[in-house]
């Protein structure tokens, strides 16, 4: 939280150990100024696609962000059609950063059940740039 980097933090345990509940539930543990947005990658219609993926990404953070008490002027910054590619995915991110920013908040996008997303790289349904946007 001290940097103004973008650090990863991975949650990895047995099965029914609680990591889900925390993620949804870790918004109560940060600083007020921390935007929490959860993602399920158990959803199959986020990994039928790229588009599908950044496209479901796209509508949780617009989801949290739209909470923001610069709503409006928000949501007209983002635009109203999700990406459908990640130089689009990239662009909706840097929206959101500038967004957050002029708010001096930042976010925490929480993906649960992130395996998927290696599965989906191994079939070739991803590429390896998906990671390099997300990070």
């Amino acid at each position: 939280m001290l940097g103004s980097g973008c650090p990863g933090v991975l949650l990895r345990g047995s099965r029914r150990m609680g990591k889900s509940s925390l993620l949804k539930n870790v918004k109560g543990f940060l600083p007020t100024d921390v935007i929490v947005a959860y993602v399920s990658l158990q959803s199959a219609q986020a990994f039928s696609s790229t588009a599908h993926f950044v496209g479901a990404l796209s509508q949780a953070v617009a989801g949290v962000l739209a909470s923001l008490p610069a709503s409006v002027e928000t949501r007209e910054s983002l635009g109203t059609s999700p990406p459908v590619d990640l130089a689009g995915f990239l662009h909706f991110l840097n929206k959101c950063n500038s967004a957050l920013e002029r708010g001096g908040q930042r976010l925490l996008l929480a993906l649960d059940e992130y395996e998927m997303l290696d599965e989906k790289l191994r079939e070739g349904v991803f590429t390896a740039d998906l990671l390099a946007t997300l990070r």
